[in-house]
């Protein structure tokens, strides 16, 4: 499936959404005609994945594709599955230094989910798995359809919903993932895919 610029919403429902403190959304990240080649390339050379993960004894498909990748020698168990790295596609490393340039951060490896169509999804949760280490600074990149990014504080409850533009990056910062939980709901009048590139800095 191509993805197509012209059939892009230009993102203008996020005009009106303040921020808290330690998000950081970058709509224009990429060049759109360059976010498309990326989403496309990915879209159909990456090895994707749908991993099971257990709930109350019984297995469940996670409801959305994985691929996982990183630096030589990094490993990663997520959704009860173990993720060893052979090394970097390319064009997933370009972005990645990309990100790095712009935050300042460095990472070492990306767990990318495809969200097929609106009735793949990401429940609530917190990038908070002990190989991250105690606070660790988070980015997602977006390729393809938009999709309802939801984050909501661990105390006061209050609920944030920022729409994800093609080719664009949000940065948790150091402390955001012991503060709130974030999501991306289903949607289901949403028919297209959306590749979600989330970078991070694994402590093996």
């Amino acid at each position: 499936m191509q993805f197509d610029l012209f059939e892009i919403d230009s993102q203008n429902s996020n005009k009106s959404i303040k921020l808290p403190r330690g998000f950081v959304y970058v709509p224009n990240f990429m060049d759109p005609l360059y976010a498309n080649d990326a989403f496309n390339y990915l879209l159909s050379n990456l090895s994707w994945q749908q991993p099971t993960v257990e709930v109350y004894g019984k297995k469940h498909l996670v409801p959305r594709l994985q691929s996982w990748m990183g630096e030589v020698g990094t490993h990663y168990q997520y959704s009860g599955k173990l993720f060893e790295s052979t090394g970097w596609e390319q064009v997933v490393f370009d972005i990645k230094t990309r990100a790095e340039k712009l935050t300042k951060k460095q990472f070492n490896s990306a767990l990318i989910n495809l969200y097929r169509d609106g009735q793949d999804k990401m429940g609530w949760h917190a990038d908070d798995e002990k190989e991250l280490g105690l606070s660790p600074a988070v980015v997602t990149v977006s390729l393809g359809i938009q999709r309802t990014f939801q984050f909501k504080h661990n105390i006061e409850g209050e609920t944030f919903n920022l729409e994800l533009a093609h080719g664009s990056l949000l940065l948790m910062k150091p402390g955001v993932q012991a503060s709130y939980k974030h999501a991306i709901p289903a949607r289901k009048k949403v028919e297209r895919s959306r590749i979600s590139l989330t970078f991070r800095n694994i402590i093996n």
